[in-house]
């Protein structure tokens, strides 16, 4: 392309006077561009008329294409995507540098077919409502950062910076149905000792950054993902409340300039009403109290004293445990929370009958039968009668009949009656943060019929009981059992045999006036 290129968008065919724009990579292969998917703090990334390539160009401060192949910007990139190359990256859910441009500064990459930016999530086009609905709703939403909060806590716990975090080089599913993440613009990764950027995007880059104090690291990191799950949330921006709309804070910033004013106070600062939002979702509806604990410590604590931040694995955690407190209601398609005695009622008017699935540990040497879930009675059966060996004139107790507290769950997710389910890998075992949400059994309700059916190969070993009859079989693939009418456990399911230590699962039937919480 010539020096002539003008602003990067659409308007690179228009200033050139040709239809479309190729690029040649450095291995010879031409590239069409077709539309830009996104830009970031450096760049601006486009799709190609090749389904799986992507194309990143940068830009510079005025937000025009990098041209002089032969200068520092050039030489520079080269060397960024040998780094990356040289990294331990995930197997997947990061689109690595492929080859770099000749003739203009930039680079391909792959990309699934299929994504978009997660930026057009939180567009404010239209009916706000709708399409908050029509882009999968809040439950949609916890998921995808919670897969977002997994891949970069992978990263960061290996040591590793991402950079330039925003909505535009996070991509997702543009089908609702799904919920893939993929991180592009990966040009900045870097172990966090390695290099000293300052480069982000406005609207969400670290106070410490946008000011000049500090460059990227993994704290910085930690404050775009907060604002990032704020705004894809409650749809809108956590500082952009009334005191802000004049104040222009960190809204034109190009990333080298030094900006030393701070943000003002979060719309949501308990303590600091001085930028309310009257715009967007309330944080109440779209957020646990373990996420409100979070947001506050991000931008209130967090916003000025960095360690003050919640870590990318500690929102992970409390995003996935959020999701699996969300409903969807059969009828509209709609999800919200299970609120309190499990009452749970969708925004079109119908009241959902909700399952709660809890995941308990079962050990032989404590248990000898579903009551012991909860405190392992054999334990305190055997101490008496240690005790009535010692003293045998002492008066027995009949400890049998005891009602004795609940060991708690391990992990716990609901689903509403009609909607189909799918119980992870992390309820009936142990595993990393890339196979915790691993499918392990499809729930689903048909009529008055409960139907599981396990994916894991290891469910022969499996046994379930129902709790009503005291059946007990061994789980070789589809269970059937019938709903009952009114609160109650509809069966429990061992995840392993009953003389090593293994999960269990309890599914409880709430119509409605049981606790869900």
């Amino acid at each position: 392309m010539s020096r002539i290129i003008g602003k990067i968008g659409t308007k690179i065919a228009q200033v050139l006077g040709v239809a479309s724009v190729e690029v040649i990579d450095r291995t010879d292969v031409r590239h069409r561009l077709a539309e830009e998917l996104g830009r970031g703090g450096q760049g601006a990334v486009y799709r190609t008329t090749n389904r799986e390539i992507a194309v990143k160009l940068l830009i510079d401060a005025n937000g025009d294409p990098v041209t002089d192949a032969n200068g520092p910007a050039a030489d520079e990139l080269v060397r960024s995507i040998e780094r990356v190359l040289a990294l331990p990256l995930p197997q997947a859910g990061i689109a690595v540098p492929l080859a770099p441009l000749k003739g203009t500064v930039g680079y391909t990459m792959r990309l699934l077919d299929g994504m978009q930016p997660l930026a057009r999530l939180m567009s404010t086009k239209g009916d706000p409502a709708a399409h908050y609905a029509a882009t999968g709703g809040l439950r949609r939403r916890l998921e995808l950062l919670a897969r977002l909060a997994d891949r970069l806590a992978v990263l960061h716990g290996s040591g590793l910076v991402f950079s330039d975090l925003s909505p535009n080089n996070v991509f997702v599913s543009s089908d609702a149905a799904f919920s893939e993440v993929w991180l592009i613009d990966a040009d900045n990764l870097h172990y966090l000792e390695q290099r000293e950027l300052r480069v982000y995007t406005p609207r969400y880059g670290a106070p410490e950054v946008v000011s000049g104090q500090s460059p990227v690291n993994t704290l910085t990191d930690c404050w775009s993902f907060a604002v990032i799950a704020h705004e894809l949330l409650r749809m809108v921006h956590p500082f952009e409340g009334g005191a802000a709309e004049q104040s222009g804070w960190d809204k034109t910033a190009s990333g080298t300039a030094p900006m030393p004013e701070s943000p003002p106070a979060w719309i949501d600062d308990p303590s600091d009403a001085s930028n309310r939002s009257s715009h967007g979702r309330t944080l109440d509806a779209t957020a646990t109290l373990r996420m409100k604990a979070l947001f506050e410590r991000a931008f209130c604590a967090g916003r000025l004293d960095p360690l003050a931040r919640p870590a990318v694995a500690e929102w992970a955690d409390a995003l996935w445990e959020a999701f699996d407190l969300v409903v969807v209601c059969s009828e509209c398609k709609g999800s919200t929370f299970v609120r309190a005695q499990g009452r749970t009622d969708c925004r079109c008017g119908r009241r959902m009958p909700v399952l709660r699935i809890e995941s308990r540990l079962w050990l032989p040497d404590l248990d000898e039968d579903l009551h012991d879930l909860a405190q392992g009675r054999r334990g305190l059966i055997e101490m008496e009668e240690s005790l009535q060996e010692i003293d045998p004139d002492r008066a027995k107790s009949d400890w049998k009949s005891v009602v004795l507290p609940q060991r708690p769950p391990i992990a716990t997710m609901r689903t509403a009656v009609g909607a189909e389910a799918v119980i992870p890998m992390s309820m009936v075992g142990s595993v990393g943060v890339e196979g915790r949400r691993t499918p392990a059994i499809t729930l689903r309700v048909l009529g008055t019929q409960l139907v599981l059916e396990p994916h894991c190969d290891s469910a022969g070993g499996w046994k379930w009981i129902d709790p009503r009859t005291g059946r007990e079989a061994y789980c070789t693939s589809r269970i059937e059992v019938k709903l009952p009418s009114s609160n109650a456990a509809v069966l429990h399911l061992h995840c392993g045999t009953v003389g090593e230590p293994h999960r269990v699962l309890s599914i409880v039937h709430l119509v409605g006036g049981g606790d869900a919480g």
